[in-house]
């Protein structure tokens, strides 16, 4: 595992796969909207080294890491209790790196998933429903001035307008 490469689909999921050949296995029909390619802290590899085993369990923790922070849920503390201990008793940096690096992962993906300036129809909605005004907005006496010498010059051209109207017809 060089590098570790992080997918999110385009139903959501967050995928975290450790060799290309399990691409397809993983992604069964989903579609990757976009792929990460994050490189390892230093220790990790060590870490792995020593306890292959451990590996599957990174991926799954990894994962959750990245889900918990991009769904807002909370976090459960104790579902990867075992994991957490065994990356302790190797170098007690490394887990602060790991999930510092989730965090960066799952800001990224929450850029992709929940873009900031995406249609928002219902607030579109309620918009177009508000009447047209100046609002709350406190206006200066030389905007009054302003808006009132347009509003005179409006209703005289609409006073002029519809007596030519009556003219020609």
């Amino acid at each position: 595992m060089k590098k570790i490469h992080v997918i999110a689909t385009s139903e959501g999921g967050i995928l975290v796969i450790p060799c290309p050949s399990d691409l397809p296995r993983m992604l069964k029909g989903k579609e990757a909207s976009k792929e990460w390619f994050y490189k390892p802290p230093k220790g990790f590899y060590e870490f792995i080294h020593e306890n292959p085993e451990e590996l599957k369990e990174f991926i799954n923790a990894f994962v959750y890491w990245i889900e918990f922070r991009v769904k807002r849920l909370t976090e459960d503390l104790k579902r990867f209790e075992k994991f957490e201990e065994s990356v302790k008793k190797f170098n007690d940096n490394l887990l602060a790196k790991l999930h510092g690096l989730a965090s960066r992962i799952a800001k990224q993906v929450i850029k992709v998933l929940r873009p900031k300036n995406h249609y928002d129809e219902y607030r579109e909605k309620k918009l177009n429903d508000i009447a047209p005004g100046l609002g709350t907005k406190k206006i200066t006496k030389k905007q009054q001035k302003t808006i009132a010498a347009l509003q005179k010059t409006r209703s005289e051209y609409e006073i002029n307008h519809q007596t030519n109207k009556d003219i020609i017809v």
